[in-house]
């Protein structure tokens, strides 16, 4: 509403600073329609003015067609030249978009020859004013915003082409509208993931999209579809997938809150095509638990027969008659199907609450991470099966038990000598008041990026910490998502990250180099047209490959690595 504001002012200073030519509206023809667009691979219907036979498009329509990809512009006003300027390559600010909607066919219309600004450049050409807001011709519009536009008069549309963006691909549409894109606002705890990718032993790679059905794709080095598969949810929520060696597993869950020994986490094994073969099924008593996989992403790792799922869940009802929420870990024998480790509702590795967890194996030992805001209320990581090897590598300031941590992990990942930690964190040295729902006193989403490389084989007290502040927004307008770690070997890391505005308008996706230490070994380096995801990337032929949806559009990112 705001931008919409600021332009319908913007438009009657234009009116009082112009020559104006004014025409009645009955002097000239002209129809309020719909006109249809294929922008590259994309349609859309546009509410347009046909002026005397011409379509004239209103600005801040176009910029919201365009607001992706390699033509994208914002719309401003120079107040020296007293005209409205074309900010290119920053993606225009709106909360919801209005390109589509029909035009009045009551509206009080004037010519204008308009000029418009873009890097210090004038142009002017024919446009009208109607209802305060500016139209153009596409055809006008081409050579200051880079677009090519076109007609194709088989399929009665209006055509435009932007330039390719290097590296990103479309690769087609999903069953839903929605987005798995990573964002500059945090909330309190984490939540499953939805979105993966994984490289075949056949140099194919499939995706998993998670809706109301599990959406398996595979697709040949180009992208094009090889391979598309269904499945149905087999219990109500979904936990989390993950591509082992040899097989695939899925994650499933169900309410029990009536704390009865039903089933309430299912997990299931599948072959490499996702046909079933096996499943272990946790009954509620077995684990106290009224809610699976409650305020948390929970993960899994595999060493030789051994699957181990960190998540967490809502426990049944305590001495206090509350439901507290902590960490849930199994450690399943995949021949089997049977879990292994006795479970208990405050293990050996408790975290409550456990707001997000990830696992990975160093040897033939678990490591475990989790994000605890209470007990303890830190992030911690928990090594074998004993308490001894429990150490709380990030302390986090406020009461405990306070929701709000101002801190959300990104990464875990190992080198040889090292685990690492990539999170990002508010400034904990300030005197923020932390309360279950806000931060007092300061922007809880205004935050740095840290990598943190823990000696392996720690202990409660020992293990020494190497600590990297990767990039800091203290003092800039700037904000960040949580950062992704990526390992490409055990001296090579990548971390990744995307910047917004404070109106969550995305900006340059960012991303540094480390070693095994967590080192940064290079320049933070910038991708102005990259959008970075919740998808875990995958590297092949020296290329991180990751990919987004966004609306029912899915896009394929590859990063050339140095």
């Amino acid at each position: 509403m705001r931008k919409i504001q600021v332009m319908f002012s913007m438009m009657m200073l234009l009116m009082t600073v112009l020559t104006v030519s004014k025409v009645e509206a009955k002097e000239i023809e002209v129809t309020p329609t719909m006109t249809d667009i294929l922008l590259n691979y994309e349609h859309y219907t546009a509410g347009v003015y046909n002026i005397e036979g011409n379509n004239y498009f209103q600005l801040r329509d176009v910029a919201q067609i365009l607001s992706e990809g390699s033509s994208k512009f914002d719309i401003g006003w120079d107040q020296k030249n007293k005209m409205i300027q074309i900010i290119p390559k920053k993606q225009y600010s709106f909360d919801y978009a209005t390109y589509d909607y029909a035009k009045d066919d009551s509206y009080n219309i004037t010519y204008n020859e308009t000029k418009l600004l873009k890097d210090d450049k004038i142009f002017s050409m024919k446009a009208y004013i109607i209802d305060n807001a500016t139209y153009f011709q596409l055809r006008e519009l081409s050579a200051i915003l880079g677009i090519e536009v076109g007609y194709d008069a088989k399929e009665n549309k209006v055509t435009v082409k932007t330039e390719p963006i290097a590296g990103v691909h479309y690769i087609g549409k999903v069953n839903f509208d929605g987005t798995n894109l990573k964002s500059g606002e945090h909330p309190r705890w984490a939540e499953p993931v939805t979105s993966f990718i994984y490289e075949n032993s056949n140099n194919t790679i499939t995706t998993v999209d998670v809706n109301d059905e599990i959406t398996i794709t595979t697709y040949d080095p180009n992208y094009k579809v090889q391979a598309t598969k269904e499945l149905k949810l087999e219990l109500p929520i979904f936990g989390t997938f993950y591509s082992g060696e040899q097989f695939n597993y899925i994650s499933y869950g169900q309410e029990n809150k009536e704390e009865s020994n039903k089933e309430v986490i299912r997990v299931v094994k599948y072959d490499k095509n996702f046909n079933r073969i096996a499943a272990a099924s946790i009954t509620g008593d077995a684990i106290t638990t009224t809610i699976p996989f409650n305020s948390a992403t929970g993960r899994m790792a595999e060493q030789g027969d051994v699957l181990a799922y960190h998540t967490s869940r809502t426990r049944y009802t305590g001495d206090d008659g509350l439901n507290h929420q902590s960490q849930l870990t199994f450690e399943i024998n995949t021949q089997t199907m049977q879990v292994m480790n006795e479970l208990k509702p405050f293990p050996w590795n408790h975290v409550s609450h456990s707001f997000d967890q990830y696992v990975l194996f160093d040897r033939n030992s678990p490591v475990y991470l989790d994000h605890g805001d209470a007990y303890p209320r830190s992030l911690v990581l928990n090594r074998g099966n004993s308490k001894d090897n429990s150490k709380s590598i990030f302390e986090i300031s406020g009461a405990t038990g306070a929701n709000v941590t101002g801190v959300s992990i990104g990464g875990f990942e190992q080198s040889n000598d090292h685990l690492l930690v990539a999170f990002n964190s508010i400034n904990q040295n300030n005197n923020y008041g932390y309360t279950s729902f806000d931060l007092v006193g300061g922007d809880v989403n205004k935050r740095n990026i840290y990598v943190y490389a823990v000696e392996k084989g720690f202990t409660k007290e020992q293990g020494d910490i190497i600590k990297t502040e990767i990039a800091n927004y203290e003092k800039s307008n700037l904000y960040t998502t949580t950062p992704t770690l990526v390992k490409v070997n055990n001296d090579k890391f990548v971390v990744l990250w995307q910047e917004y505005t404070e109106n969550s308008n995305a900006e340059d996706f960012k991303f540094v180099y480390l070693n095994g230490k967590g080192e940064m070994t290079s320049a933070v380096q910038t991708l102005p047209d990259f959008e970075l995801s919740k998808v875990q990337p995958i590297v092949i032929n020296n290329k991180l490959i990751w990919f987004t949806t966004k609306g029912n559009k899915k896009t394929v990112y590859e990063m050339k690595m140095d």
